[in-house]
């Protein structure tokens, strides 16, 4: 779990490079404790460091690049409905797809 989420301007970086839909909600946010709610209240208790809603590849990217910079573990996020609480994760990066509508490979 990473102590210092702006460590080497990593935070600003991170934000510099995710398109201009993408959003970044880190605790204490107004909109934190909402976006943070998954379907299965049981694993609702798990507090990410930071989410990020991705529009793209690039933000994506960009998430794991910061996250390797500030060493948190990484969970990736669809709709939140994860029977087993995989959408979430405790002192870590969520990186939420809910406004990517596909994907293309």
């Amino acid at each position: 779990m990473a102590t210092n989420l702006t460590g080497k301007g990593a935070l600003k970086e991170l934000l510099d490079s995710l398109g201009p839909r993408s959003k970044v909600f880190l605790p204490g946010d107004e909109k934190f404790e909402s976006v943070q709610r998954i379907w299965n209240a049981v694993y609702d208790l798990k507090k990410p460091a930071i989410i990020v809603r991705v529009t793209g590849v690039g933000d994506v990217q960009a998430c794991i690049r910061y996250e390797k910079k500030v060493n948190l573990t990484v969970t990736p996020r669809g709709g939140g409905h994860s029977w087993a609480g995989f959408s979430t994760i405790d002192g870590g990066l969520v990186i939420d797809f809910t406004l990517m509508r596909s994907i293309f490979i």
